[in-house]
Order: structure tokens, then C-alpha cells, then sequence
């Protein structure tokens, strides 16, 4: 039986992939070689990789103090690499907009409408991190990149561009609006990520707002062609809101069907008494 606390930790890892990866293993026959993670924050989705025996597996997180908590977590994998420094699209040295809740939403970039979407989250500080090139650092056996770095998406894949030849699988944060300052948007990178030739199979808004969510990647050669079409069709539904439309009808129908069976509830009550 699970307590309260349980359920709250348990709500708090899953909500780091919003999109399951047992899910897309299973669905998109997935064969993972290993993982590069840019922002691997604490590792909450180590263990997920550690599961499904993955066996090359880097992690990457410029903040220090948690770097420090990763690294000391996980350095008894021989098969994890850690790496204390973001990646872009250029080696720079830049300062970090530090969250001091959680550390989660610490970005290179300027909170936006962040603000007023989660006003709870405090940012106070900045840090100099460190900014490498993906591509520089060689790294063999991985063909799913893995993106959590809060609308720094579009610079960091830029470092990646010779390795793209060997990635097959690529999940990312995407944003909707403008969460942080200039931070890249998911047509800009269904855009850029079309000429490696991706196509996003899977969106997971994380509320209502679809300001922000997490969105799955694969190359058009590992899926079938009436996949492939099916998808171009559902992407174009998204891209027009046409299924935002119709859910919020059929929610708003729910929501007066529910209404209206509480008032006939208590009708009943009220003529047995």
C-alpha cells in the first residue's frame, strides 16, 4: 500500500518523461545502442535506462551542486559517463538563469511567460556554466539523444549535426509559447529536424495550456509508410488545434453531464426523505 509520500514521489518521476519510454519502446520497436541525456538534472530517468539494459549511457548536467548529486548517485555504473557542461551549437562559456525551487527549470535562457504559468518556481542568480559541441566529443554507440534543457533544444541538436547519421530516436522537451526568452518553438524544430530526416510520431502537452511538453522523434526509414502517413495527418491536426477544439467540447460535455447527474442525485435524495 502506498503512502501519500510515495504517490507524490512517484507523480513527481513520471512527470519528468511525460511521454512513457517503455510506452515508445514498445509501440516503435525501439533498439536502443545507448542514451546521450543533455540535462540529466538528478537522473530521474537513469533508473528507466538501467531497466531496460541499456548499456552506453552519458549524462549531462552543467549546474555544479547537481552534478555533484548525480555523479555521486550513479558513479558505481561503469557504463554511465558524466559530463559537467551543457551542450550548443558553439564552445561559449554562458550564465545560467538558476531556479531555486528544484533546480529543474534552470535555463540558459530568460524566464518568460514561465512566470506567470508557474509563479510557485522562484529564479534568483545566475551561474557560469560551460558550453561544448556535441559533435567534438566523439561519442560512439548512442542512437537516442535524450533533451530536457529548457528551450536551448535547437542549439544543442546544431552541435549535433554530424552525429545525426547515427541517431535513430530523439525525445525532447518542445514549447508552444514563448516559456523562456527566444526559446525555440516545436514547428522550428519539426522544421529543422526534417532535414535529418525525423518526423515527431508522439506530442504530450502537460496541461491545458500547451505551453510546454515532451514530443518523440524517429527516423521516417524505421517506421512503416501507412505510419508515416497516419502521423503527417495527426501533426497537421495538432499544428491547427483542431483536436484542442474537440477535446474541449467533449470535456465541456463531460462537465455538464456530470453536473446534470449530481442535480438528478440529489433530486432523488431529496424525494426519499
Amino acid at each position: 500500500m502506498l503512502n501519500d509520500t510515495n504517490k507524490i514521489v512517484i507523480k513527481l518521476l513520471k512527470a519528468n518523461m511525460l511521454i512513457s519510454l517503455n510506452y515508445l519502446i514498445n509501440k516503435y520497436n525501439l533498439k536502443i545502442k545507448g542514451v546521450s541525456h543533455f540535462g540529466a538534472h538528478l537522473g530521474q530517468e537513469v533508473n528507466l535506462y538501467l531497466d531496460n539494459k541499456i548499456q552506453n549511457i552519458h549524462l549531462f548536467e552543467p549546474q555544479k551542486f547537481v552534478y555533484k548529486k548525480l555523479y555521486e548517485k550513479y558513479k558505481v555504473y561503469d557504463h554511465i559517463n558524466f559530463y559537467k557542461f551543457g551542450l550548443g551549437s558553439e564552445n561559449i562559456n554562458v550564465s545560467m538563469y538558476l531556479d531555486t525551487t528544484k533546480s529543474e527549470s534552470s535555463s540558459i535562457l530568460k524566464p518568460k511567460t514561465h512566470l506567470d504559468l508557474y509563479p510557485d518556481v522562484g529564479f534568483e542568480g545566475t551561474e557560469k556554466i560551460e558550453i561544448k559541441i556535441y559533435d567534438e566529443l566523439l561519442i560512439r554507440n548512442v542512437n537516442f539523444l535524450n533533451l530536457d534543457i529548457q528551450g536551448y533544444e535547437l542549439e544543442a541538436l546544431k552541435g549535433c549535426s554530424r552525429s545525426m547519421k547515427n541517431i535513430d530516436y530523439i525525445y525532447t522537451e518542445v514549447n508552444n509559447e514563448e516559456v523562456y526568452e527566444d526559446c525555440v518553438q516545436v514547428s522550428d524544430l519539426d522544421r529543422f529536424l526534417h532535414n535529418f530526416e525525423f518526423i515527431r510520431v508522439e506530442t504530450n502537452w502537460y496541461d491545458d495550456n500547451l505551453a510546454w511538453g515532451d514530443a518523440f522523434y524517429i527516423k521516417k526509414s524505421l517506421i512503416s509508410k501507412a505510419n508515416y502517413l497516419k502521423v503527417k495527418f495527426f501533426n497537421f491536426l495538432l499544428k491547427s488545434r483542431i483536436l484542442l477544439y474537440i477535446s474541449f467540447y467533449f470535456k465541456l460535455k463531460f462537465q455538464q453531464t456530470r453536473k446534470l447527474v449530481f442535480r438528478f442525485k440529489q433530486k432523488v435524495k431529496s424525494y426519499i426523505r
